[in-house]
């Protein structure tokens, strides 16, 4: 997506967040893929084991080529760069917050206040429109199985078998919310 740091520097600082979210969620092509099709054909992996999802697309370095995570210091995508996809999904998402919050209602009195703290974190971030199944504590939960087991598949040669990962956003707008908030932390990190 850009041919240089200083472009990527230059549109962070030059464009709105919202703005520039929006133009990343809808490049045709991402970084990491070598065409369009490639890039499609990865998606339908994914839609195959999860349906009703309103949109995929890779986001990260893999997407726009650097990192915005200011301890990376915009490292530019590599072979040892993960890939991480935004799944914007309704359904995924509430399936999910159903699934953990059972756990929590039956299981917070037997654990542990590190454990607590760890669930309280992860309910932060369900606030802010975004969960994983991996976050649910129990390993033999049928919806974290599924996903630890699928999400390895996705690790294919159509993304040069690196690590994937990806979160359920519950929608659009918390997506956008969320990757302009990693680009506002990147300006006020690298003073753009």
């Amino acid at each position: 997506m850009y041919a240089s740091l200083a472009d990527l520097k230059k549109d962070i600082s030059q464009n709105q967040p919202n703005t520039l979210v929006q133009k990343w969620l809808s490049n045709p092509k991402s970084h990491a893929f070598a065409s369009i099709a490639a890039e499609e054909k990865f998606y339908d992996m994914i839609r195959t084991d999860w349906h009703h999802c309103e949109k995929i697309k890779i986001v990260g370095s893999g997407n726009w080529r650097f990192s915005l995570n200011p301890f990376k210091n915009f490292s530019e995508f590599s072979v040892r760069s993960d890939i991480d996809v935004v799944v914007i999904s309704r359904l995924h998402f509430h399936e999910t917050w159903e699934e953990l919050r059972q756990v929590h209602r039956t299981e917070w009195l037997g654990w542990d206040k590190d454990q607590q703290t760890e669930v309280l974190e992860t309910g932060k971030n369900v606030y802010a429109g975004f969960i994983t199944p991996s976050w649910i504590p129990k390993r033999q939960n049928p919806l974290r199985f599924k996903y630890v087991t699928t999400i390895q598949k996705y690790s294919c040669n159509l993304v040069g078998f690196r690590k994937v990962s990806f979160l359920f956003f519950k929608d659009i707008y918390e997506t956008i919310d969320y990757y302009s908030r990693g680009i506002n932390s990147a300006r006020r990190h690298h003073g753009l």
